[in-house]
Parts: structure tokens; C-alpha cells; sequence
């Protein structure tokens, strides 16, 4: 009978930390091969075999936009020149960024985005990762203010200013609650942030024009009255308020009442206002200040009614007219002194 026997072998094994975990970071790629950095030193790695694919940016307290890369051994993290990165895409606060991993979203804050120039509906956006031209509507845009000929638009990528000629603004107005201005490559619609816009429809021999108006004041009550093209409200500024009025008048309603921006009148309380006019392609925008306080404000679009604007000349004929009354009184006066006195009758005593 055989013995049995008994023995015994150990077979060496190594359990390696993930890549997370020795703070590994791509500093190269060359095809499909990557240079890792580890805490324990470089290494060549194919990322294929790992599936590594983008994961996200982050933003590091040092200003620093790093990319954090998935595998299947870890988390790696890389500087974005090497993966040749590049915005391709901004929607709202989300911006799409392309790199020889992949794509990934990212938050507009996390790359820098700003805005560097307007032209028409389009914006040019800067930012770590390239430069892109957008939809100004893309931006959530929000009409702030409007002075001269200045647009303060918010957005997703903060304040900008614009001048209407830098938008190559031709017309702006309210569509259904929102701003609506229309360039020569597009339009931008935009919501209203403090100030608030209403539309009044005046009529014309081709039906109802809208007539625009935009302020930060409190606005009581407008109306048009449409015997005179007038355009009246009631509105008050308070302390916080700019006192900006704007008004958007379209030169197709102008020219279908035969009227035309010289025939403009704005009178507040009753006495003449000062405005300044600015001409773009389809519209006069004209904007006035007023003081703290309540206004009645009216504007004629086809000049003041023919007794206000014949005021100074019935004036200087009723003068006229007192004036040749008392010449014609005088004259009758002297008449009267003039004459000589009637003779006495005489006549004898029977």
C-alpha cells in the first residue's frame, strides 16, 4: 500500500492601488497610448484597453481647469492642452466641450465663459477651453435697461451692453410678453428684468399698429386716444426708479397716418417735454427722463390738435382784434369832440 503524500506551493501575487489612489495624471497621448504620472512613476498605458472616457472639468482653488478621465482601473485626471479640448457648443449655463476622449458638458462658470462681442443676434464667447459664436438667445438673455442707444442685456454669462447699431438693431418691441429685437442676421427674444414693457395698438386706414413703451416707472394706465394718434399714460416715479421713458414707434405707422418723427410732440402735465429721437431701420426710439413724482404724460404722433397748435395764433388775434376795438374806439371818441355844438334857435316875442 502506497503512503499518501502531502505537499504544498505558494503562488506570489501583487494587489496595486487604483489610479485614483496614486494620483495618476495623463500628461501625454500618442494614439491609443497614454503617459501616466504616478506616485510611483511614469507608466505607458493603452486607453483603449482601460475605456477611459471623459468624466467631467473641474475647476482647482489654483485657477486650473482639469479634466477628470473614467477607466476601468481608476479616475485619472489631466491638464486640458493634452486632450486637445475645445468648446464646440453653449446652451443656457451648460457648454459643450470636445476632446480626443470624448465629449463632455460642463458649467459656462467652470471654463470662464464670457462674452466678448455682440454682432446682431450673435455672440462671440471666450473662454479656457476656445472661443465660439452663439445665438444671443441661446443665453437666456433678460432686458435690463435701455438708455440712449444702449441695450443692457443679462445673461448666462453676466451683463453685457450693447449699442443697438453694435446688434444692427433694425426694430424692438413686446411679443407675447417678451422682447423682441430683430437685426440684420437674426432675432434676439429676450425676457424683461426691471423695467416693463407695454404695446398699444393704434388704428390706421391699414388696421392696428403697436406702439411700444418701455420704463422702470410704475405705470397707472395707458391708452391711446385714436381721434387724436395720442399716445396717453399715467405713471409714477419713485425714488429707486431711473425716471427712463422709452418709446418704439414703427415709421410704417407713421407714414400710414401721414405723419412723421418731426410731428412728434411729448407733453408732460401739460407743458412741452424734451426728447431725443434715435432712427433705426424701421423705428424711432424716443426716450425722455422724468422727475420723482406722478406724470401724466401724452404723446402726439401727428402733432397736437390744431387748437393747441394754433394757440399762439388765436392769441395774437385776439390781441389784433383788442388792439383795432381800441383804435376804432378812439377814433369814434374824437369824432364826437370834433363836431360843432348844434346852434341855439332864436326867435322873436309875440
Amino acid at each position: 500500500m502506497e503512503s499518501p503524500s502531502y505537499g504544498a506551493s505558494l503562488r506570489a501575487f501583487e494587489v496595486s492601488q487604483t489610479f485614483g489612489e496614486m494620483n495618476a495624471t495623463l500628461t501625454a497621448i500618442n494614439g491609443t497610448l497614454g503617459s501616466l504620472s504616478l506616485d510611483t512613476g511614469p507608466i505607458l498605458v493603452r486607453l483603449d484597453e482601460l475605456e477611459a472616457s471623459m468624466s467631467s472639468l473641474i475647476s482647482t482653488s489654483k485657477g486650473e481647469i482639469l479634466a477628470k478621465i473614467s477607466t476601468t482601473a481608476g479616475t485619472i485626471t489631466s491638464r486640458l492642452d493634452t486632450l486637445d479640448a475645445s468648446l464646440t457648443s453653449i446652451k443656457g449655463e451648460m457648454a459643450n466641450v470636445s476632446t480626443s476622449l470624448g465629449s463632455v458638458l460642463a458649467d459656462v462658470g467652470t471654463i470662464n465663459a464670457k462674452i466678448d462681442a455682440l454682432n446682431g443676434s450673435m455672440a462671440k464667447v471666450e473662454s479656457a477651453v476656445g472661443s465660439i459664436n452663439v445665438s444671443v438667445s441661446d443665453l437666456n438673455p433678460k432686458l435690463a435697461s435701455i438708455h440712449r442707444d444702449a441695450l443692457t442685456l443679462q445673461t448666462d454669462l453676466g451683463s453685457v451692453e450693447a449699442t443697438l447699431d453694435e446688434l444692427k438693431a433694425r426694430s424692438i418691441d413686446i411679443e407675447g410678453g417678451i422682447v423682441r429685437i430683430e437685426t440684420e442676421v437674426g432675432t434676439i427674444r429676450a425676457t424683461l428684468e426691471e423695467i416693463t414693457g407695454v404695446t398699444v395698438a393704434v388704428n390706421t386706414p391699414a388696421g392696428a399698429k403697436g406702439v411700444t413703451l418701455f420704463t422702470d416707472m410704475d405705470l397707472m394706465s395707458v391708452e391711446c386716444q385714436q381721434a387724436e394718434h395720442a399716445i396717453c399714460l399715467d405713471c409714477t416715479r419713485e425714488a429707486q426708479s431711473t425716471g427712463r421713458l422709452s418709446v418704439v414707434v414703427p415709421k410704417e405707422l407713421l407714414g400710414l397716418l401721414e405723419s412723421s418723427c418731426s410731428k412728434l410732440e411729448l407733453l408732460s402735465g401739460g407743458e412741452k417735454k424734451a426728447f431725443s429721437l434715435k432712427e433705426l431701420a424701421d423705428v424711432f426710439i424716443l426716450q425722455t427722463i422724468l422727475e420723482e413724482g406722478r406724470h401724466q404724460v401724452i404723446l402726439y404722433l401727428c402733432g397736437p390738435p390744431s387748437i393747441l397748435l394754433n394757440a399762439w395764433l388765436w392769441t395774437g388775434i385776439l390781441v389784433l382784434l383788442l388792439g383795432l376795438s381800441g383804435v376804432l374806439l378812439i377814433r369814434r371818441k374824437r369824432r364826437v369832440k370834433a363836431r360843432p355844438d348844434t346852434p341855439k334857435a332864436s326867435g322873436g316875442t309875440i
